[in-house]
């Protein structure tokens, strides 16, 4: 009776299924577990549609490489969420806003590679910029070997905007190498820089008028080979060196490059050619002048700083050496004997002088 009349309450405490109370209540949880089902749905929608994009992306990349014959590489992988958390720190790190400056600027943000894929193979390369440039500079082969096999430059870019930044990095070690009078160095970067559309540092309007005669001036007889050969430098072109418009000839000559001058003629220059503006002081092209010269040949200029390495290569290549400049008609022997006999006369003086100083010494030593 006891256990009866604890069950009777509680009983009489549950609402009848048919009452309003319990039907409302069902249908409210209905209605959440529908809904509930609707934005689970989205969600995995959205999720499928971000990873399809990504995968569609990457498959295109390798598609087209396999297509062109090129090996590819897939630097992320193409399961992440973009919205994981290592995907939003990517992006913080080389998005617009820094990690790699200038990088979105080249279109990067309008490849058809992924953006993650994108981001992280720019930060490639520059982390691996530095190391380019202080290698092509220095001159340490072994050094930009290294940095060249890397993932950043020994595979091909992913597309057309991370292949421009990629080019335009190579393209200013080569520039760097080139100022610094690096051959070897130049040379391995113009194997992977195409020069059929070459970076501005290598236009022709560049190599012409500023490259080819620094290489000359310089005596860096390689560098100026491959502008020659690889660049298509002119042999023959002008550039206003101090205040006179000489030739690449010319300005190796008058500093005695003799190895500059012989690839220059074994390359076709004009060893006759002229300039009629050529103005000397003291030996010496300088703005402060006191002649100016017409009819300057570049075997003038070897005869008049004494450089008969120079001279010898001109005058083997057929250079005229009895041509006459103006005002005062000297030639290209002239000018050389003149030479000879100045310098002969400069070691007679310090050998006289040595020849005194030692007798003087002798004359001072205590006797024994």
């Amino acid at each position: 009776m006891a256990a009866a009349s604890l069950a009777g309450p509680a009983t009489s405490l549950r609402a009848s299924p048919s009452s309003p109370s319990s039907r409302r209540a069902r249908v409210a949880l209905g209605v959440a577990r529908e809904e509930g089902k609707v934005l689970k749905e989205r969600r995995s929608h959205r999720e499928r549609g971000r990873m399809g994009s990504s995968l569609l992306a990457t498959r295109r990349t390798i598609d087209r490489d396999r297509s062109e014959g090129r090996p590819h590489r897939v630097l992320a992988s193409s399961s992440s969420s973009s919205s994981s958390p290592d995907a939003s720190a990517s992006a913080s790190a080389s998005g617009r806003g820094g990690g790699t400056p200038g990088s979105w600027n080249l279109g990067v943000a309008h490849s058809d590679a992924s953006a993650r894929t994108q981001r992280e193979y720019v930060d490639e390369l520059f982390k691996a910029y530095a190391s380019l440039v202080a290698a092509a500079r220095s001159g340490d082969v072994g050094a930009l070997a290294r940095v060249l096999e890397t993932d950043a430059y020994a595979a091909d870019a992913l597309d057309a905007s991370t292949r421009k930044i990629r080019d335009a990095q190579l393209g200013a070690a080569a520039k760097e190498a080139c100022d610094a009078g690096e051959g070897k160095t130049l040379e391995m970067l113009f194997e992977r820089v195409d020069l059929r559309t070459p970076p501005d540092a290598f236009a022709p309007s560049v190599v012409n008028s500023e490259l080819m005669h620094r290489a000359a001036r310089e005596g860096h007889d390689l560098v100026l080979e491959l502008l020659i050969e690889k660049c298509g430098g002119d042999v023959n072109a002008r550039e206003e060196d101090g205040t006179s418009t000489v030739t690449v000839l010319m300005a190796a000559a008058a500093r005695g490059r003799t190895a500059c001058v012989a690839r220059l003629v074994a390359a076709g220059a004009a060893v006759d050619a002229t300039c009629d503006d050529y103005r000397e002081k003291n030996g010496r092209v300088t703005s402060v002048t006191t002649t100016t010269y017409g009819g300057v040949t570049a075997a003038m200029l070897a005869a008049t700083y004494g450089h008969p390495g120079c001279l010898n290569v001109l005058r083997a290549a057929g250079a005229e050496m009895e041509r006459r400049r103006t005002p005062d008609g000297a030639t290209a022997m002239a000018l050389h004997r003149a030479r000879v006999e100045e310098d002969l006369r400069r070691f007679k003086t310090l050998t006289e002088r040595d020849a005194s100083d030692a007798l003087d010494r002798v004359v001072a030593a205590p006797s024994q």
